[in-house]
């Protein structure tokens, strides 16, 4: 699995697959036939751009921009990669805070569903398979 941000060059070229490529009618057509993170990947970025060679290249290394090409720089700060992945350490100190916060009560919101699904399921559960056993042991009678 490639991990985001990928891309590849070829012949000085760097091809990437952005929210501008996933928005245009080749782009959806693309999307349609994959699983959930295959957008971030280097088959994506073949198929969208019809490369045959060049040399797959991935960094989740955030900590210098360097570790990227200027042209994945540019198009992080325009916000072109909104639909394609994400990693925290994108955002600054306020924007982690912002992102922490949200996180934390979307979880805790999570969690609190989780649970009261969970115990739903335990009531009627054990009843369930009673019933199931009781009526399997009438018919074999």
């Amino acid at each position: 699995m490639c991990e985001f941000i990928s891309w590849i060059e070829d012949d000085g070229k760097v091809y990437l697959f952005t929210n501008n490529e996933l928005n245009t009618k080749e782009g959806r057509k693309i999307q349609k036939g994959l699983r959930d993170n295959d957008i971030r990947g280097h088959g994506v970025i073949r198929e969208y751009w019809g490369l045959k060679g060049g040399t797959q290249k991935e960094c989740e290394n955030f900590s210098n921009s360097d570790n990227f090409p200027k042209k994945i720089i540019k198009a992080v700060k325009l916000g072109q990669y909104s639909e394609i992945g994400f990693n925290e350490e994108l955002l600054n100190a306020s924007g982690k805070k912002e992102y922490l916060k949200i996180k934390n009560t979307a979880w805790a919101e999570y969690e609190k569903i989780e649970n009261t699904a969970l115990a739903e399921y335990e009531k009627i559960k054990n009843p369930a398979f009673w019933e199931i056993c009781q009526t399997s042991q009438r018919g074999t009678g």
